[in-house]
């Protein structure tokens, strides 16, 4: 399983480094395209934007598996050790439980959107394409954040090794 998560890190960081190079790329493209006026890039913007949120929402999945997105670090460090495993269970239970409900409103959307067949106005990209970062995103976050906060609860339970939160593990 270990493995398996490692290899989809993997290629998260990679999807999130070629949105970001995909990005910069287009941007710059458009750029000298407007000052020459040598060609027209009518879809730049918009493939800029479809990339800066699939980095995004991508990213948020691949950062909350260090626990960097939630806690309250004062809450946490003034909760006396033995309780803490019961503040991550419960944290655990309502990010869960938001990570579903964005997930099947996000799975909600993209139904609607290729039923209707929307697509985008400069690219005629189905809108689908775009929308599905959402509940994608719903299961990342939920995933590594569930592994995540095991690995503390384990810790204050003194079967784990320490690791602070919000800290870089690799």
């Amino acid at each position: 399983m270990e493995r398996f998560l490692g290899m989809l890190r993997k290629i998260e960081y990679g999807f999130i480094g070629a949105c970001l190079a995909g990005m910069v790329g287009i941007v710059f493209l458009a750029t000298v395209a407007r000052y020459t006026k040598w060609f027209v890039t009518p879809w730049a913007e918009e493939a800029a934007r479809y990339l800066m949120i699939w980095l995004a929402f991508v990213g948020a999945g691949a950062v909350a598996k260090t626990g960097s997105h939630f806690g309250v670090d004062i809450l946490v460090k003034r909760i006396p050790e033995r309780y803490r495993a019961f503040l991550y269970a419960i944290q655990i239970l309502v990010i869960s439980g938001i990570c579903l409900w964005i997930g099947y409103y996000g799975l909600y959307l993209c139904k609607n959107q290729i039923m209707t067949g929307r697509t985008s106005p400069s690219m005629g990209l189905p809108m689908w394409l775009v929308s599905a970062c959402v509940p994608y995103t719903a299961v990342s976050v939920c995933i590594q954040n569930l592994l995540w906060e095991l690995s503390l609860i384990q810790d204050c339970l003194g079967k784990g090794d320490t690791k602070e939160e919000g800290g870089i593990e690799e």
